[in-house]
């Protein structure tokens, strides 16, 4: 698709709607199908650190934690946050980091940590670094204006030899202009300077999501290795 036909919408962290009584469109109630079949095949038996972008209250943190990785997410919404602990039988203990602007919610029942903050204010400084990340809405969500400083934050984030296992969205931008943004190989490839990129899949036709008016909307799967 030419560039030139791409005007993608600008927001803000705090134009992500949650409130306590409907979820946002973008939120499943299961696992993410693609997460699952390529879990064994990214991430192996092995008990990684793994960070979720842009987590909201995503069930694949349950399902990363069940296969005994530690798992990290980072959220903007307070309410999404509490409602993970609340909607997954959790309990909690949460703190204000001294000179960051971020709480930390710790999961008393298994190896759950989600942050409250601005993604861009992260660094491995604040979390750690990690094994592998599940970005299924993160890279997508972002204002496209940001992409490189996303790439740059995630090679400060991810081990010399870890790996992000990535969703991405194809579409008619007539029809939608995001977010999620269309993005494609190329846009990865620019993106992530200090990351080896592969599709893992084909882009393929699936449900469209209630904000898409068309019929030809399409996902992919990408693998960056550092």
């Amino acid at each position: 698709m030419d560039d030139k036909t791409r005007v993608p919408s600008e927001i803000t962290p705090d134009q992500w709607t949650w409130n306590v009584k409907v979820d946002p469109p973008f939120h499943k109630k299961h696992f993410n199908a693609n997460l699952v079949k390529y879990h064994d095949r990214v991430m192996g038996q092995d008990k990684l650190r793994v960070f979720v972008p842009l987590c909201g209250k995503t069930l694949d943190m349950i399902y990363l934690s069940e296969r005994g990785h530690g798992v990290v997410g980072l959220e903007f919404s307070q309410i999404a946050i509490e409602d993970f602990f609340a909607e997954n039988d959790l309990t909690y203990d949460s703190e204000k980091l001294d000179g960051k602007p971020f709480v930390r919610y710790a999961a008393r029942e298994n190896n759950i940590t989600i942050y409250q903050g601005d993604l861009f204010d992260l660094s491995s400084e604040v979390c750690g670094d990690f094994d592998a990340s599940w970005d299924r809405g993160s890279f997508v969500a972002i204002n496209v204006s940001t992409r490189a400083k996303y790439g740059r934050l995630m090679s400060n984030l991810i081990k010399p030899s870890g790996k992000i296992l990535m969703e991405l969205y194809q579409y008619d931008l007539a029809k939608c202009t995001g977010p999620p943004h269309y993005a494609e190989e190329k846009d990865l490839v620019e993106n992530f300077t200090e990351f080896q990129v592969r599709m893992l899949s084909e882009f393929v036709v699936v449900d469209s999501p209630p904000y898409y008016s068309g019929d030809d909307f399409q996902l992919g799967v990408a693998l960056l290795s550092h």
